[in-house]
């Protein structure tokens, strides 16, 4: 792996294996079994991954820095701590049905994004960027 920024090799990465193929079937078989999880579960799931992330974030930051070659501020500020947004599932759950969901990104004439989720079964729109914690408009 090479880091963009400088051409340095940071990682030495090996070619899968048929063994390694097996391990990704057996685990992408057992996720699909857990796709039955509660909502409620999942947003434990979620709290747990954002609490490893603030746990290990000088280490995510050196590695994304390391192997996108993106300026050390940006990987600190935006890219890992973005992470751990999935703390607002928990938080947002409650307010709006967990029926199938449309996802888009709309750009606006500032250039900002906005990501919108249209859930079919309740008519809400859940609108995320950035910056704010989700709001059901």
């Amino acid at each position: 792996m090479i880091n963009p920024a400088n051409q340095q090799t940071v990682a030495e990465l090996t070619l899968g294996t048929p063994a390694d193929v097996d391990r990704a079937v057996a685990a992408a078989r057992l996720a699909l079994r857990e796709r039955a999880t509660t909502p409620a579960q999942r947003c434990t799931v979620l709290t747990r991954l954002a609490d490893l992330t603030e746990l290990h974030t000088p280490e995510l930051v050196d590695d994304e820095v390391r192997q996108t070659g993106k300026p050390l501020r940006l990987a600190e500020e935006f890219d890992v701590p973005g992470t751990t947004r999935v703390r607002i599932a928990p938080r947002a759950s409650p307010e709006i049905n967990t029926g199938c969901v449309q996802l888009f990104t709309r750009r606006t004439p500032n250039h900002q994004t906005r990501d919108e989720r249209h859930h079919r079964s309740s008519r809400k729109t859940l609108v995320t960027n950035s910056l704010h914690p989700p709001k059901v408009a």
